[in-house]
């Protein structure tokens, strides 16, 4: 099974600046709904905060980060995405 790639890129702010078809695809949202806003526009409320808190301290350390990450459809629908940060 081939798996679909979601891509986002972000500002350094953490605003989105691009986001694939895919990305549209799982999280319901437009194109033009996504740009400009940040990832918490897909934030399940899964995950506690020392979760994210990692993800930014590896990031502002010049690392990647690696987890999975349960996300929240437009739709209100779920969907885990396993994420890489670069």
């Amino acid at each position: 099974m081939v798996w679909p790639f979601l891509v986002a890129r972000t500002n350094a702010r953490g605003q989105i600046t691009y986001a694939n078809n895919e990305f549209c695809r799982l999280s319901k949202y437009s194109y033009e709904e996504l740009i400009g806003k940040d990832h918490r526009i897909v934030n399940s409320g899964h995950h506690p905060k020392e979760f994210f808190k990692e993800m930014w301290d590896a990031i502002n350390n010049g690392q990647s980060w690696r987890g999975l990450v349960k996300n929240k459809a437009k739709d209100g629908t779920f969907y885990w995405v396993d994420t890489i940060v670069i």
